[in-house]
Order: structure tokens, then sequence, then C-alpha cells
């Protein structure tokens, strides 16, 4: 018997195949997953507390219809974060483009902030500069966070990846 370089190697093959592991969770959706929980608790004492003084709001004479409408634009905000926490493991695009939501809500409060100051900035060129300045050191982190969470390729993998539980 002779040596064919072209015959198959003689490896055993049972026909099935090995999945690949999931891609593991990104660092950016740990710490988003952290963050809106601490942030969710806040809201949720926040609302607790607005319902238990809605009686005294009352007696002195506030609108209850107006305090019931922000109530109801409190509770989406928990309601959305609560689905966002939990379609996260899931890996589903709900979950990511909720997380991208919040990130992208996170960088529009500085720019909102630098455009309408609740105190005006000045005439002054370094006191816009320094303005401008400031809104961009908060403004850079949230970006790249943003990036990480919903668009690098490590977070698309993770995100298009079949590990569904």
């Amino acid at each position: 018997m002779s040596f064919n370089p072209y015959s198959p190697p003689a490896v055993k093959v049972d026909g099935a195949l090995q999945p690949d592991a999931p891609p593991r969770k990104p660092w950016a959706v740990t710490i988003l997953q952290v963050v809106s929980a601490i942030f969710l608790v806040l809201v949720a004492v926040g609302i607790y507390r607005s319902v238990t003084a809605l009686m005294e709001w009352r007696a002195a004479g506030v609108n209850v219809t107006q305090v019931l409408l922000g109530f109801a634009w409190r509770a989406a905000i928990p309601l959305l974060l609560f689905v966002m926490l939990y379609q996260l493991p899931k890996r589903t695009q709900t979950g990511r483009w909720l997380g991208i939501l919040l990130i992208a809500g996170f960088i529009a409060i500085p720019i909102y902030l630098f455009f309408f100051p609740a105190k005006p900035i000045g005439t002054s060129i370094s006191n816009t500069l320094g303005a401008a300045i400031g809104c961009l050191m908060l403004i850079a982190p949230f970006t790249w966070w943003l990036y990480a969470f919903g668009f690098s390729r490590k977070a698309r993998a993770y995100f298009r990846s079949s590990a569904r539980k």
C-alpha cells in the first residue's frame, strides 16, 4: 500500500458540529445594567416620595391633574428601565435599543444644559469656551460608552448571538 497525498485525512467525524460558545458580555453592557439598576431604585424612591406628598399638595391647592400626569411620565421611566434590564441578558434588540436610548439621554443632558443654561454663561469668550470644554468632557466618555454598548464589534456579536435564555 503506497502513500496517496490526495486521500482525505483519517479523522473520526461523528457528524455533529460543536456549537461555538456564545460571545462574552461586553463590559459596557454590565456597566449599563449596574447604572440602570441604581437609576431604577432612585426613580422608584422619588415616585414613592411624590405619592406620599400628594395629599399635602392637594391641601395646598396644587393642580392634582398636572401632578398625576407627572406621575404617568415618571412611571414610564422605571417601566422602560425594567424592560431593558429584563431584555439585556436575553440579548434582544429591544434591550439593546433601550440601552442606546438611555445612554443617548445621558449625552443629551449636558448638550441641553449648554445651549439652555439655567444661569446665563455670560458674554466672555472664556466663560463660553470653559462651558463648551466642560460639556465636551461630559459628552466624550458617554459617547465612547454608547459606541461600546451598541455599535462595537463585540456588542454587535453579543446581541446577534443566538444564546437566548
